[in-house]
């Protein structure tokens, strides 16, 4: 078959494959990264892929129609093109080959090319055309390189230093030992090379240090990778010299892995410590003995400290238990939470700095996380309080969603997020609670999901005189609960699956906690589950909305109330003055004088309440014991000196504070305090202090 016939039935050929078949053979062929070119049986180059002429720098017009071994890829040499000749003679002859050689690339450099020549043919075996495909090695041959300079270069360094370096199997055979071992031990590298570790290391140390590492090895493959790959080990043991005489050795090893992360031997260096031990011997009988001689003395003083000490220790434990642990928790995330504040100090691009705000955000997260166990022996006795502050939810719920988008994603499930611009605004809630329960909700919902979504979502349902009704759900395609187990899923430390090979690890205690909480804030928790199909809880829940995040027609709205509310209240002869830092106990005072159409001022210090008591008059004050700048008691006095002064009449004073020890109410009296309400306390006790003085 002549060129022409060939080109012909090329083209025809590719027709043939029909326009989306050749298109698709086209794009295979200028996209694949190999070095591809098509060439006629007497080597005319008929086809160049578009990885081929980028790396040399041509056009297709500079090399299509000319002999392969004439273009630019070969004229460095002259013996490459003759090579190539012989090859393309080969191919034509029917026979495949494969072989390693030079080209030229753009920048005129010299590069290695495994190339791969095979004949094409037709039906009747005849040669119909040449395809020649490359793949650029260069970069290997210098990794090769590199790694042979390596090795001769470890192997100089562990034949010129005094402490041996060693590498032996997972059966402890010894696989290298530089030439120090003589030295050391008085083997030639050569006669240690037949020993393992058992014939070396003096039997009374052997079975401890067999049995450590076997342990090591143990949890490595049952998942402790991480705490092995990167860390090395020290060990001291006894070796067995050539002479028999036992030396005592310093051994660092570390583990090795295959590039795969699977465990396949052990490299190490050992010292001789003999004389340093020995040092240590002498200075442990020196020791031994002083502390014979000071035995007696040393004891008396112990136990009258002792004794001394656990007086204290038994008053004190169980106050200092939760202190204690709160500090041990606290020191080490400090560190992490002052090292992300250094850095965000530091330069940082934009989506660094995303990503500092996550960590910031996480470090936080996970240190709430800690107080579970806290948090839930407070919500048994009633001891957890809740702290409300004005919180965007939809900022809010972003952050959780950077949280635990990454494990859903690592988990290859994905997390739906959906919420709209209603929650764009502020609502009054306890921000670190709030977190714990979609935090305990999501982490449940990723644990028993192992393949398919979770949809998580905050949506506002309703607001009713400035109070918002809050949904939270969390849904999942996970295993689902039995309709026996739902009630039971609630009960602290219950787990759905309890067995000693439980697939699904926890303490049982996420979802016994959100149940508090939510109760706490009296809120409704519901779940709709089928097994095998997922599950879906919903939480309900009321927040305040902050007035100022209002729409405008809201703020109108509430603006024209509280107008004809303050015009009310001046009719009435009732006037207070509350005292209270706290926004939420404001707030709460607020709301009641309103409902009971008070007239009230409120000051969040002592010293605002005393300039505040000195122009005007007030028929009742509520004062809160502890607050910046002037404090409850500091303003009592003050109150009473002012009075004092204009001879005028005394205004009952009553305390309303979280204080509630034994001995408060007394100090608040002495004080010049009348009467002491504690928080939480009920709106009708209030109004029966009010009335008792103003009766």
């Amino acid at each position: 078959m002549d060129e022409s016939s060939f080109i012909k039935e090329f083209e025809e050929r590719m027709l043939a494959c029909g326009n989306e078949r050749a298109q698709l053979l086209d794009s295979i062929f200028n996209n694949i990264f190999q070095l591809m070119a098509i060439l006629s049986p007497d080597g005319e180059l008929l086809a160049v892929n578009e990885a081929a002429l980028q790396i040399c720098g041509v056009k297709k017009s500079d090399v299509l129609g000319r002999k392969f071994w004439d273009t630019a890829w070969w004229s460095h040499s002259k013996e490459v093109r003759l090579n190539l000749i012989e090859k393309i003679d080969e191919a034509r002859a029917g026979n495949s080959m494969k072989f390693e050689t030079t080209f030229s690339d753009a920048d005129g450099g010299i590069r290695t090319l495994e190339n791969n020549i095979n004949p094409v043919k037709n039906e009747k075996g005849g040669v119909v055309f040449i395809i020649s495909m490359g793949r650029d090695i260069t970069d290997n041959k210098k990794h090769i390189d590199s790694l042979v300079k390596s090795e001769q270069k470890y192997r100089y360094l562990t034949e010129n230093i005094s402490d041996v370096v060693w590498e032996c199997d997972l059966n402890f055979h010894f696989s290298f030992i530089s030439s120090s071992v003589y030295k050391f031990l008085g083997y030639t590298a050569d006669e240690f090379l037949k020993f393992s570790l058992n014939d070396l290391i003096a039997k009374s140390g052997f079975y401890d240090i067999q049995k450590r590492l076997v342990a090591e090895m143990t949890e490595i493959v049952s998942g402790g990778l991480s705490k092995y790959k990167q860390n090395s080990f020290l060990v001291e043991v006894q070796c067995i010299h050539k002479n028999g005489d036992l030396i005592w050795a310093e051994i660092t090893y570390s583990y090795r892995f295959n590039s795969d992360n699977n465990l396949i031997g052990i490299f190490g260096v050992a010292r001789n410590v003999t004389e340093r031990k020995k040092n240590e011997n002498e200075l442990k009988e020196t020791k031994k003995q002083l502390e014979k001689n000071n035995h007696e003395l040393k004891t008396a003083i112990s136990e009258a400290k002792t004794l001394a000490k656990a007086a204290n220790e038994a008053n004190e434990a169980k106050n200092r238990f939760l202190a204690n642990m709160s500090h041990e928790i606290r020191t080490p995330m400090n560190g992490i939470l002052g090292f992300i504040r250094l850095l965000t100090e530091t330069a940082l691009s934009e989506k660094q700095q995303e990503y500092i705000k996550i960590i910031n955000f996480s470090s936080n997260h996970l240190l709430d996380l800690i107080k579970d166990m806290l948090d839930y022996s407070k919500i048994e006795v009633g001891q957890l309080k809740l702290d409300y502050k004005p919180v965007n939810l939809k900022d809010f719920i972003q952050k959780m969603y950077d949280i635990f988008w990454p494990q859903c994603f690592q988990k290859g499930i994905t997390l739906i997020f959906d919420s709209d611009d209603s929650i764009d605004r502020l609502f009054y809630i306890d921000e670190l609670r709030f977190k714990q329960i979609i935090s305990n909700l999501l982490s449940n919902a990723i644990k028993f999901t192992e393949n398919g979504e979770i949809y998580f979502c905050v949506t506002l349902n309703s607001i009713v005189d400035n109070m918002a009704l809050l949904s939270i759900i969390v849904s999942d395609t996970g295993i689902g609960i039995e309709a026996g187990n739902i009630e039971k899923i609630f009960d602290r430390f219950y787990q759905i699956d309890d067995s000693n090979i439980k697939k699904y690890q926890g303490s049982g205690l996420g979802l016994a906690i959100v149940k508090g909480l939510v109760e706490m804030m009296d809120g409704k928790i519901y779940v709709e589950s089928r097994p095998e199909k997922g599950s879906r809880f919903i939480v309900e829940l009321n927040a305040l909305l902050d007035e100022n995040s209002s729409s405008i027609s809201a703020s109108n709205s509430l603006q024209d109330n509280n107008k004809s509310a303050a015009a009310a209240m001046l009719d009435k002869k009732i006037k207070i003055l509350a005292v209270e830092d706290d926004q939420i106990s404001c707030l709460l005072l607020s709301t009641l004088a309103t409902i009971n159409e008070w007239e009230i001022f409120i000051v969040h210090n002592g010293r605002e309440a005393c300039e505040t008591y000195s122009r005007q008059e007030f028929d009742v004050v509520l004062m809160d014991v502890q607050m910046p700048e002037m404090n409850g008691i500091e303003a009592t006095i003050a109150i009473r000196e002012i009075e004092r002064v204009r001879a005028g009449k005394r205004i009952p004073i009553i305390a309303i504070t979280a204080y509630a020890l034994e001995g408060d109410c007394e100090n608040f009296i002495k004080s010049g305090m009348d009467d002491y309400i504690s928080k939480p306390f009920e709106e009708s006790e209030l109004i029966a202090k009010i009335k008792k003085y103003l009766g």
